[in-house]
């Protein structure tokens, strides 16, 4: 949608349903850095004081962005950040850096934006290294929530290509769960679900007291849904 598209749907969602804040489910909000600054401008002008949230990529931002994002009312970006491991990252073709990660966590804090980070554990090949590495970008960049989903290779992808003799038989993949590994158990050296738990309690237990409830680990995935 164009920004004067957005504005309108916005200021009707806030006036006419008591609407509180506007979450955007697009995949990259940021992509487009001149449609960013345009939103932003006419959220200033028509919409001030009002509240929204999206997702982003940790390599489209940068401070006259984000300063811009939060005087026009942003407060949560969302990143999939997937691993603290740069191996992990260049398996699953990222195309950034954990150093890119930190800096975009940096700058979204120093603005004020509250960061909340997705995550992708049973990447064949992981390691325990592997989750230690997640655990301490965890305690390093603090995330206002994390989410934390396996690895699901979509047919066509490269990295299904890459990893399709490691798949169980008869996944059917028109009705897979976020929540469940499609790899075969024993290509891993650890169970995939106490991994997940590991990471969520590291985060709760580091950051007892402050984790968002609206964006609870243990609630339902945005990205699941």
């Amino acid at each position: 949608m164009s920004p004067p598209r957005m504005i309108d749907e916005m200021r009707l969602l806030y006036d006419s349903f008591g609407t509180e804040m506007v979450y955007f489910e697009e995949d990259l909000f940021t992509v487009n850095r001149k449609r960013v600054l345009d939103f932003c401008g006419l959220m200033g002008k028509e919409l001030l004081g009002r509240r929204w949230g999206a997702h982003s990529r940790v390599d489209t931002l940068d401070l006259e962005m984000l300063t811009r994002m939060k005087q026009a009312g942003c407060t949560d970006l969302f990143f999939g950040v997937e691993s603290g491991s740069q191996k992990v990252l260049d398996l699953l073709g990222k195309g950034f850096t954990v150093g890119q990660i930190e800096n975009a966590f940096r700058l979204a804090k120093k603005v004020g934006i509250k960061t909340e980070m997705y995550l992708i554990i049973g990447v064949p090949g992981e390691v325990q290294e592997d989750i230690e590495m997640t655990k301490r970008m965890i305690a390093k960049l603090e995330p206002s929530s994390i989410d934390i989903s396996f690895l699901t290779p979509i047919p066509g992808t490269e990295i299904y290509e890459m990893t399709k003799h490691l798949i169980e038989k008869e996944i059917d993949f028109s009705n897979f769960d976020y929540f469940k590994s499609v790899y075969r158990k024993d290509i891993f050296g650890f169970e995939l679900e106490a991994k997940r738990r590991e990471i969520l309690d590291f985060f709760l237990s580091t950051f007892e007291g402050k984790v968002d409830p609206r964006f609870s680990p243990l609630a339902e995935s945005p990205r699941a849904n």
